[in-house]
């Protein structure tokens, strides 16, 4: 097995047919060498693998009578998985961050290969993420720089969070506001409001001594955890990050979801992805 890159735990309902512990968590890695990999809890740990990732690619198009064909997949060698994120609400689907910049989609019942995927990275998939608030959303942070949003029907991103060459460690989404995250990379801690999402709303400077590595919202509050590469957390409570709303927080993400969905779809093909 190659270099583990990420963990995450899993609720998954007791199996009556299965002599386990009284737990309800499953415990999954993914490796450099593509493999998802479930540890099953027992008497001992024992693993299954879920699934091996592919290279991904699209074919160049051919067009047969005047119109285009929707561009086809090609599935080669193994990718490395360097982030995954269950969808909280069903544990049976789940995103990969690849080393190829390709998202993986993909079920408990698909071991073959993934179910969809979602170009737009240029560098590995640092860390992806579903949105709290959200279903059909998710968002993603790269070596490339830029923190996508998505929405699970697009093969491409709606947002475009960019930080000029920047390689993106991690991103993190607001727990109580909807449209609020935050990313880091070595030498800053940078905070987007997807209302304002052309620029950071806030860029906070790392010190000199030590890079910035990962970051976590507090659940139900806006206190952000940062953690560096000596080994240090620091604690920020962010201010004046607009969290009031007559409307759920859930439904202001979809309507500014389907706005700039419904503009880009009015926009010419080269100015798509700007917004």
């Amino acid at each position: 097995m190659g270099t583990i890159w990420d963990l995450s735990w899993v609720d998954t309902e007791l199996e009556a047919d299965m002599a386990r512990v009284d737990t309800n968590e499953d415990l999954v890695s993914v490796s450099g060498d593509g493999r998802v990999t479930k540890w099953l809890i027992h008497n001992s740990l024992d693993l299954n693998e879920m699934i091996q990732l592919k290279c991904c690619c699209h074919k160049t198009s051919k067009i047969i009578t005047g119109n285009p064909r929707r561009p086809e997949e090609t599935i080669s060698h193994v990718t490395a998985g360097f982030s995954i994120n269950f969808y909280p609400k069903d544990s049976s689907t789940y995103l990969v961050g690849t080393e190829e910049g390709v998202i993986h989609k993909s079920t408990s019942s698909c071991n073959e290969q993934s179910v969809k995927y979602y170009w737009g990275h240029k560098g590995p998939v640092y860390n992806v993420l579903w949105s709290p608030f959200q279903k059909d959303i998710f968002a993603s942070c790269s070596e490339d720089g830029h923190a996508y949003i998505w929405h699970t029907d697009k093969e491409h991103p709606v947002f475009d969070l960019y930080t000029k060459f920047c390689a993106l460690q991690d991103i993190a989404w607001s727990t109580v506001n909807s449209t609020v995250l935050a990313t880091t990379s070595h030498d800053a801690l940078h905070l987007w409001d997807l209302n304002s999402k052309l620029y950071p709303v806030h860029v906070i400077p790392a010190s000199e001594s030590a890079a910035l590595s990962r970051l976590l919202f507090v659940p139900g509050s806006d206190v952000l955890l940062v953690g560096d590469c000596d080994g240090q957390v620091s604690v920020y409570h962010m201010l004046n990050l607009n969290t009031q709303s007559p409307d759920p927080q859930g439904e202001v993400l979809a309507e500014l979801i389907q706005t700039t969905l419904t503009r880009q779809l009015q926009l010419p093909v080269s100015s798509k992805g700007s917004a």
